[in-house]
C-alpha cells in the first residue's frame, strides 16, 4: 500500500491525525457498506446500490499509484475467475490530475476489465475528501491505496484489505454467500 507519506502529501493531515490520537473506525468488518456515491462511471455498467444476494469488490486506487497499478491485472483475472458471481468496482480516489483517468483507464484496456467509478468531489474541495474516500477510506482508517473492500450478499462489509491479497476471502464470502441462496 501506498505509504502514509503519500497520505500526507495528498493533504490529509486530518486523517493521520486521528489515528495517532486513538481513531475508532466507524466502517469495519460487519458494518453496512456505505452507498456508492461516485461522480461518474469510466468503464462497466453503472452500480447504483448493492443488490442483495450479490458479492461486491470496491477497491479504491489513482493514476499515480503503482501499487494500485499492479494490482489491476490481478483483480481483473478475479473478476474473471468469478464471472457474473462477484462485481469488481474500481474507484478512482484521491486524484491529483481527474483529467488522467479516462485516458489512463482506456490504456489499461483488459488489464482493468472490471467496472470502473470516479469518486465524487464536491467542488472547491481537494481530492481527499470525495464522497466515496470519506465514507469508506477515511471511515475505516485506511491511510493507503491500494484498499479493497468485500461487500457480503447481505449488503456488510466481509473483508477490508489488500487487493493482492483478497483470494482466500473472496473465496469463503462467495461460497457462504451461495450456500445461503441455496
Amino acid at each position: 500500500m501506498v505509504a502514509v507519506a503519500t497520505a500526507v502529501a495528498l493533504g490529509s493531515m486530518g486523517r493521520i491525525g486521528e489515528a495517532i490520537a486513538g481513531f475508532q473506525p466507524t466502517l469495519r468488518v460487519g458494518s453496512p457498506a456505505p452507498k456508492l456515491e461516485v461522480a461518474g462511471w469510466v468503464k462497466g455498467q453503472p452500480v447504483t446500490q448493492f443488490q442483495p444476494g450479490r458479492v461486491y469488490v470496491v477497491e479504491f486506487w489513482a493514476t499515480w499509484c503503482g501499487p494500485c497499478r499492479a494490482a489491476m491485472p490481478h483483480l481483473s483475472r478475479i473478476q474473471a475467475q468469478y464471472g457474473d458471481r462477484v462485481t469488481i468496482i474500481g474507484v478512482n480516489v484521491w486524484e491529483n490530475n481527474p483529467a488522467s483517468v479516462v485516458p489512463f483507464v482506456q490504456s489499461m484496456g483488459h488489464q482493468m476489465a472490471y467496472r470502473v467509478a470516479v469518486d465524487s468531489v464536491p467542488p472547491g474541495f481537494d481530492s481527499t475528501e470525495g464522497a466515496m474516500a470519506r465514507s469508506w477510506l477515511t471511515a475505516s482508517g485506511q491511510q493507503g491505496i491500494p484498499a479493497a473492500f468485500i461487500v457480503d450478499g447481505q449488503g456488510r462489509i466481509a473483508w477490508i484489505g489488500s487487493p493482492t491479497q483478497i483470494d482466500q476471502a473472496l473465496a469463503q464470502v462467495v461460497a457462504s454467500n451461495e450456500a445461503a441462496r441455496h
